[in-house]
C-alpha cells in the first residue's frame, strides 16, 4: 500500500529520531540461518530423494552454534518420465539400486559427503557460513563426474557493512560429457547437456539488500528441460554440494508461531487438520498479511466449516518484532447442530520491544453463538466451560500463556464419553487456533 506524502515525511521522522537513541544494552540479537546438504533430486515442489547428510541452523541459533552431519556413499535416483503406457508407473524409493538387468535413470552417486553450519561472533565480525563437501561425483551415468565437490557460502557484517562470499567453494577434476575442465569453473558457469537440458556449475545466489541477506551456493546444479533417452522426468533438478547461509544483524527479537481452521485428533492421533494452516516466518512477513483460505471444510456428522480464513502478519526491526496471527472460521456446525456460530475469531498478537515481551488475544471473539440452543455472548471470558452431556466438555475460549507464546482456541471439545458421533473417549476437536511466538 502506498503512503501518502505527509504521512511518509512523519514516519520517516519518527523513525529517523528512534535510530538516533541509543537502543537498550540487551535488548537486540542476531538471526543466523543455515542449511547444508550433499545432494537432492526434486521436481517442482516434490522431492524424489532425501538430503544427504543434511544440516540445518534455525532462527534460535545463539554466536557459537555449529551443527555437522556425514554421510557414507550414497545413491539418488529421481522419477521415471511419466510412461506413454495407461498403467502407472511407480515411482522407484530414493536409495534403491536397479536390478542388473534394469536401465539406471540417471542415478547420482557420491561418495563421502561432510556438512556444516555455524553461527560465528567477534570482536570484528559476525557470520552465518555453511559448507558441503561431496567427494566420488558421478550423475547421469558418467556425464558429469568430479573428484570433489565443495560449496561454501558465508552472509557476514563487518565494519563496511553485510557482504556475501563463496571463498573456499571448489569443483575439482570436473569432466561434462568427455570434456575436462582444467580448474574450477567460475561462477554460474553454464553448460549444455544435449538431449536432456544443461548444468550449471559453482551457481551462486546472492542478496544484501533484500529483508534477509543471504547466499545460495549449488555446485552442480542439473535442470532437465525436454524429453531424453534417459527416461528422466522434464522439470527433474538434481543438486550436489549445496550451501545456503543468511544473517539479520541488530533485530529486537524473532517471531513465530502458527494459525488454522479446525483440526481433529482421534486420542493422541492426528484424524483431520490443521486446515488452511498459515505459519510466521521467524522475520515476519514484511507487515503483508499472508493469507490460507479454505472453503467448505469439515467431516461429517462431526463438524462443517462454509470458510476459513487464516492469516499472519509481522514486522522485525532493530527496534520492535511484532506479529498477529489470525484463525476465522465463519458458518460454523459441529454435532449436528449441537453447536452453531456465524463467526469464531482467534486473534493472537506477540511483540517484543525494549527487551519486554507481551502477548494479547484482543480481536477474540464470537458471533451468534449457540449451544443446545443457548446463546452465548460474543465475548466470553477466557477459558470458559460448558458440560456436554453424553460427549465431554465444550471450551470456550480457551488460552494457554506460556512464557514465549500465547494458544488461542476458540472452541475445544474434549470428548470424555461414548457418543452418538463416533469420536472415541479422548478425542479433541478445536476449531479457530491462533498461536503467536515471540521470542528473545
Amino acid at each position: 500500500m502506498r503512503h501518502r506524502i505527509l504521512a511518509s515525511l512523519l514516519v520517516a521522522a519518527a523513525v529517523a529520531f528512534l535510530a538516533a537513541r541509543p537502543v537498550e544494552a540487551g535488548t537486540t540479537r542476531d538471526l543466523y540461518a543455515a542449511e547444508a546438504y550433499g545432494s537432492y533430486s526434486f521436481v517442482g515442489q516434490t522431492a524424489t530423494s532425501g538430503k544427504s547428510a543434511f544440516v540445518v541452523l534455525g532462527c534460535q541459533a545463539k554466536p557459537g552454534t555449529v551443527v555437522q552431519n556425514t554421510a557414507q556413499s550414497s545413491e539418488q535416483s529421481p522419477p521415471d518420465a511419466p510412461s506413454p503406457s495407461p498403467a502407472p508407473t511407480p515411482t522407484p524409493a530414493p536409495t534403491t539400486t536397479p536390478a542388473p538387468d534394469q536401465p539406471d535413470p540417471g542415478t547420482t552417486r557420491t561418495g563421502s559427503v561432510n556438512t556444516s553450519v555455524s553461527a560465528i561472533k567477534n570482536s570484528s565480525i559476525t557470520k552465518t557460513l555453511s559448507s558441503a563437501l561431496t567427494n566420488g561425483v558421478n550423475m547421469l551415468k558418467g556425464r558429469i563426474t568430479a573428484s570433489r565437490a565443495k560449496a561454501v557460502s558465508a552472509t557476514f557484517k563487518d565494519a563496511n557493512g553485510i557482504h556475501t562470499s563463496s571463498a573456499g567453494s571448489t569443483l575439482s577434476d570436473l569432466v561434462v560429457d568427455g570434456d575436462r575442465f582444467e580448474v574450477s569453473p567460475g561462477p554460474n558457469t553454464t553448460v549444455t547437456l544435449p538431449k536432456l537440458g544443461y548444468a550449471v556449475f559453482n551457481e551462486q545466489f546472492s542478496n544484501t539488500s533484500g529483508t534477509l541477506p543471504s547466499m545460495v551456493v549449488n555446485m552442480i546444479h542439473v535442470y532437465v528441460t525436454e524429453q531424453n533417452p534417459m527416461g528422466l522426468q522434464v522439470g527433474t533438478q538434481m543438486i550436489v554440494s549445496r550451501g545456503y547461509s543468511a544473517l539479520k544483524p541488530n533485530i529486537a527479537g524473532i517471531l513465530g508461531g502458527s494459525a488454522f481452521g479446525s483440526r481433529l485428533f482421534d486420542g493422541s492421533r492426528a484424524q483431520s487438520g490443521p486446515s488452511a494452516v498459515v505459519y510466521m516466518p521467524c522475520l515476519g512477513t514484511n507487515g503483508v498479511e499472508v493469507q490460507n483460505p479454505a472453503l467448505d471444510v469439515g467431516q461429517p456428522s462431526v463438524f462443517d466449516v462454509g470458510t476459513m480464513a487464516d492469516t499472519a502478519k509481522g514486522t522485525v526491526n532493530s527496534l520492535s518484532a511484532n506479529g498477529e496471527l489470525v484463525a476465522a472460521d465463519q458458518a460454523v456446525n459441529l454435532l449436528y447442530g449441537l453447536i452453531t456460530a456465524g463467526l469464531f475469531r482467534a486473534d493472537a498478537h506477540a511483540s517484543r520491544k525494549g527487551g519486554v515481551l507481551s502477548f494479547s488475544d484482543a480481536g477474540s471473539r464470537f458471533e451468534n453463538l449457540v449451544v443446545a440452543g443457548q446463546s452465548i455472548a460474543s465475548t466470553v471470558a477466557p477459558n470458559t466451560q460448558i458440560p456436554l452431556p453424553g460427549i465431554g466438555t465444550l471450551w470456550l475460549h480457551r488460552v494457554f500463556r506460556n512464557p514465549n507464546n500465547i494458544d488461542i482456541r476458540m472452541i475445544e471439545v474434549v470428548v470424555q464419553q461414548d457418543n452418538p458421533f463416533g469420536l472415541t473417549p479422548g478425542s479433541k476437536l478445536q476449531l479457530a487456533v491462533a498461536i503467536a511466538v515471540a521470542a528473545p
